[in-house]
Parts: structure tokens; sequence; C-alpha cells
């Protein structure tokens, strides 16, 4: 008996590692060419392989995606539709239930974030110039929206891309104080105040910060002290450094550096950003051209001083990587290659920080957001 109920517990212990190696990834899909909506993906840390795709729920366009409260649910952006939706999360399986959906308020949603409480969702209409929120209930649904602003300002100089406001993300400050809103239209990252009490999103004193002239602002991000914000920029192929003040929400200009190679001479198209665990090293990914553009960057951080210098670039193993995501333990990036209809996994030499590709990733019909359940 004693042997029995060794060798059970040694077959728990094992499938317990199995998990513990293991995380479910969420994929957003552009569903315009045979997809149908999220999917899901089980991630093994151990040797980074993915498991066959499979839909978690049938949604039109869930091009971006975001966590609720206790990662039971999820909430999707229709980038076309002008919706937004609320999703539950079945533990066991990692199905999705849908909820509800408002309407977003404007055309092309481009963006969604969550507030660290969970009492708000924010969203970034890239078409309509707009930005809105919506108050969230303990069940998960979206409540009706709550406030919506027009950005006015100066537009950039691109006479194509930057002729009217174009809101392309959001991101929280740390203590969830304020939210920065990426305007490629504008080459601005304004700021806005998060009201808890009401779920309202309010104009602040703040200038706002710029990026270069043409650059298209897209994404961003904080490091973990909150010391210093980063941003990628769309059209410049960059990535702008601000200093952070906390507590006045105010960002400082430390520079811009270009996120692609110094010979590089094709079209510039960077997409997203991400910070290691460790604070060590920042990624973006450069995209469109298919001149040596579909690729990722590895950029080596100062903790102190926030300065960044370009450490090396991989190609990202297909087309237009539209969006990657570090994993849980930040040893492996996942990226999501657009128009190469796959994901790709990289693990992160711990030395020099790069992304090493491990494997021939799995086929997904336009990935364009992953999310990793922790």
């Amino acid at each position: 008996m004693p042997k029995i109920l060794s060798a059970l517990a040694g077959l728990v212990l094992s499938a317990a590692g199995v998990l513990a190696a293991s995380n479910l990834v969420y994929i957003g899909t552009y569903t315009n060419a045979g997809g149908r909506g999220i999917y899901a993906t089980r991630f093994d840390s151990a040797d980074g392989t993915l498991s066959p795709p499979f839909l978690a729920v049938a949604a039109p366009n869930p091009a971006f995606l975001a966590f609720g409260r206790d990662h039971k649910f999820i909430y999707a952006i229709d980038e076309y539709g002008g919706y937004v939706s609320a999703f539950s999360v079945d533990a066991v399986t990692g199905r999705l239930t849908f909820l509800n959906h408002q309407p977003s308020g404007g055309a092309s949603t481009a963006h969604l974030a969550v507030d660290p409480t969970f009492h708000i969702l924010i969203i970034a209409n890239y078409g309509g110039g707009s930005v809105g929120t919506f108050p969230l209930g303990a069940d998960g649904q979206i409540g009706a929206r709550s406030s919506l602003f027009v950005q006015h300002g100066r537009f950039g100089p691109n006479p194509i891309r930057q002729t009217q406001s174009r809101p392309h993300s959001i991101t929280l400050s740390p203590d969830g104080r304020f939210a920065f809103i990426c305007d490629l239209g504008q080459d601005e990252v304004f700021v806005y105040k998060l009201d808890l009490a009401t779920a309202l999103l309010l104009p602040t004193a703040q200038v706002g910060a710029r990026t270069p002239p043409g650059s298209g602002p897209r994404h961003s991000v904080f490091s973990a002290d909150a010391r210093f914000f980063y941003v990628i920029n769309e059209m410049g192929g960059s990535v702008s450094t601000f200093a952070y003040d906390a507590k006045r929400g105010e960002l400082t200009p430390h520079g811009t550096l270009s996120s692609l190679p110094a010979d590089f001479s094709g079209v510039r198209g960077s997409a997203e950003i991400a910070i290691s665990p460790n604070g060590k090293w920042l990624y973006v990914s450069n995209r469109g051209s298919g001149q040596g553009s579909d690729s990722l960057a590895t950029f080596s951080r100062d903790s102190q001083t926030g300065q960044l210098a370009l450490a090396g670039v991989v190609p990202s193993g297909g087309g237009m990587p539209r969006n990657f995501a570090l994993s849980p333990d930040g040893n492996w990036i996942l990226c999501a290659n657009q128009n190469g209809n796959n994901i790709i996994p990289f693990r992160l030499d711990s030395a020099s920080g790069q992304p090493v590709r491990a494997g021939a990733g799995i086929k997904v019909s336009r990935p364009v957001c992953l999310l990793f359940q922790p």
C-alpha cells in the first residue's frame, strides 16, 4: 500500500508540475479571412510549445483583449462594428461565454484597458478620434457609457494619416490615477484623470507629451517603478522615452531612438512595446514593408536613468508582427504575425536579452492580440 500511495503522490506532483509550466493564452483575431473570434492555446514554458488552438468564443474582429476582475472576465473590442463586449471565463475549459456589449461611441475602436480596481473600462476609437469610459459591474457586465471625449489639437505633418485625431491606445498609471492616450494623428500623448466613483475620464491641466513630428505614437508602457514611460511610434519606427512625475501625472521627454538598424531604408511601421519583468530589457515589434521590417527589436535598459540602447533585431517569423506578449515568468515572447497567420515562440536569452526562435509555433488566421492567463 505505501508503494501505491507513493506512486499516486508522484503522479499528482508530476501533473501539478505540468500545469505549473503551462499557461492558457487567448488570441484576438481579425475575422474577415476565415477566423471566427477569440481562440485559445496552452503554452508550455518548459519547451516553448503551443497546443493546437481552439475557438474560445465566436466574436467579430476581437482585435484587442483585456482581463477583468480575478481573470474571471475578458473584454474585447469589435474593431469594425463599434462595440465593446464582455465575456465570462470558464476556469476549467478556458472557453468564454458572452455576457453583454455596449456601443463604443466611435469608429474603428482600436484599444481598451481596465483600471487596477476593475471598476472602469476605457476605450480608444481610432476612427472617431475619441476616448470613452464604461462602468464595470461585479458580474463582469459593461454598463452604459459614462463619458466620451473627442480629442482636439494640432495634427501631425503626414497628409494621409494625420488629418484628424487618431487615439490608438490607453495606458494606465500604475496607481490608476491617470490614463495616457497615444494619439497617432496628433503626435501627442494625452493625459486624463480617472474618477473611480463616477467611472469618468476627466481632462487635466497637463499639456501632455509630444513625440517627434510625423512619428505617430501607437502604444506605451511604464517601467515597474513608475519612473519612466516609453512610447512606440508606429510611423517613426522609434521609441520615445519620458521621465514620469507620478504625483502630478506629468511626462518629461528624454529622447527618441530608432527601433530598426541604422542602415534600414524600408517603410517603418512599429506596433507593440513591453518591458521584461526584471526591467533590464525593452522589446518592440517592427512591421510593414516586407523589407526586413518584420522583426522584434531588443533594447537594453538602464533602470536608474531610463536610458535605452538598441541591442539587436531579429526576424519575427512571419509578416506583420502586430502584437507580442511576454510570458508571466519573463523567459519567453510569443509573437503574433498578422499576415503570417502564425504565432511564433521565442526564448529570451538570460544574458543578452535577445529573442531566440524556438520552433514552428502554431497557425492561426490573422492573429492580432495575445493575452496570457497568469
